[in-house]
């Protein structure tokens, strides 16, 4: 009889070994969508902070080669045609083009506290959320938080034809 239990338990035992096994092998190997990092959050916030003047929700087109923003002010006033190269980022996590939408005050208000020189970590494991990581570089605590993923309508607009290329120039000019 005891011989019995003993073989019952080392069958349950292996079942659940296999199951969890298999199981965690699942979770690990289902990554993120998408994610980025970078050592420079500032530009990043600067760049939601001039956002946040023109737009209150913007759609961005995650692709292979960047992260692709294209959007109008409500008056169809001001038009943003801006792209954000895979090159320019630490880590470039890419598994399949996604298009989200973005609520652009509460993006700003989340990298608002960002620092020169912070790293930051811009992750979608799933469809609803954009989880937002950064971490001061002094070493101190760093902030995670997580901004709702809105379904996005896409604009179709035509770019201006005929500007040469920029001019840059000092602020203080």
């Amino acid at each position: 009889m005891f011989s019995d239990f003993s073989f019952s338990l080392n069958i349950v035992s292996n079942f659940l070994f296999f199951y969890l096994k298999n199981h965690l092998l699942t979770i690990k190997m289902s990554g993120p969508l998408w994610k980025i990092k970078t050592t420079h959050g500032f530009i990043m916030k600067i760049f939601t902070e001039t956002l946040q003047n023109c737009v209150k929700q913007a759609c961005f087109l995650i692709r292979e080669h960047g992260v692709l923003l294209g959007t109008m002010d409500s008056k169809g006033y001001i038009l943003i045609d801006s792209i954000l190269k895979r090159e320019n980022f630490l880590i470039y996590h890419y598994t399949e083009d996604i298009n989200i939408g973005i609520n652009i005050n509460q993006f700003y208000k989340t990298l608002k506290s960002i620092k020169k020189k912070d790293t930051l970590k811009l992750i979608i494991r799933g469809k609803d959320f954009l989880h937002v990581n950064y971490m001061p570089k002094d070493g101190g605590r760093g902030i995670q938080s997580k901004i709702p993923i809105s379904p996005v309508q896409s604009i179709e607009f035509v770019l201006p034809e005929g500007y040469g290329e920029p001019i840059i120039t000092q602020s203080d000019q």
